[in-house]
């Protein structure tokens, strides 16, 4: 059997679709000696964007019904609107209207990536959590605000300041460690790395051991929410998912 993963991201990001099909691959992998084996496919859509700006953010929304009613053409079972900020800026309630404007279009069940980390949070934070973000602190704020209104207490927030998308995706995995190292995190429950764009999965599995507690990211907490809305956490365990999505 094989399930079709629809996936919106900004034309400018370059890091959701490869760790997406990093995180398939294992997935696949694990999959191929059982009996009624089950294959993840992805399948992407682009909206315009360049900077990482508020601005930009919101016009860049204006084209995710369109590249979600193309992903239905492709008859995809599940659609991520996959952009973090995207999915926050105007607060609260942006992300479950993305989701209310996308299913109704598409008549296919549909999440964002700021739900996904609200709900993978949830499950991992007791108390509080730190967040690293390569964003300016104008989002940073807006993030806060947004992840402060789903219930989960902020110990520290840290942005990296850049605004070139193709920057984000461009920061290499032993940059984004000295700068989790150097930001000295400590006293939370697990740490979150924002943005779809930042490229986490080699660094989470020697953070997540340097740090001693859990760390996920923004693709790894889409990737973990699709599993789930898929019912397929459970093919998920005992295979390298298990650390890097936390479950």
């Amino acid at each position: 059997m094989i399930k079709r993963l629809g996936v919106i991201v900004p034309s400018s990001n370059t890091t959701m679709e490869p760790e997406f099909w990093e995180l398939a691959r294992f997935f696949n992998e694990a999959q191929k000696d059982a009996t009624h084996s089950i294959a993840i496919n992805n399948f992407f859509g682009r909206m315009a964007l360049k900077k990482v700006t508020l601005r930009a953010l919101k016009e860049m929304e204006k084209e995710s019904l369109f590249e979600a009613e193309k992903l239905a053409h492709a008859q995809v079972d599940l659609i991520c609107y996959g952009c973090t900020s995207g999915s926050f800026l105007e607060g609260k309630n942006m992300s479950g209207e993305i989701t209310e404007k996308l299913t109704s279009a598409t008549k296919i069940q549909s999440f964002t990536t700021a739900q996904a980390i609200g709900e993978l949070a949830h499950k991992l934070v007791d108390t509080s959590l730190s967040v690293i973000t390569p964003y300016t602190e104008d989002i940073n704020v807006r993030e806060k605000e947004f992840l402060e209104a789903e219930g989960i207490r902020i110990n520290q927030m840290l942005g990296m300041g850049i605004v070139e998308n193709t920057l984000i995706g461009r920061v290499k995995p032993n940059e984004l460690e000295k700068f989790v190292l150097n930001s000295k995190i400590q006293n939370s429950d697990a740490l979150f790395i924002s943005c779809t764009n930042l490229p986490t999965l080699k660094s989470i599995i020697p953070l997540t051991n340097k740090l001693e507690i859990p760390v996920f990211s923004s693709n790894t907490a889409s990737f973990w929410l699709g599993l789930k809305k898929m019912n397929l956490l459970n093919q998920a365990q005992n295979t390298p998912l298990t650390k890097l999505l936390s479950i």
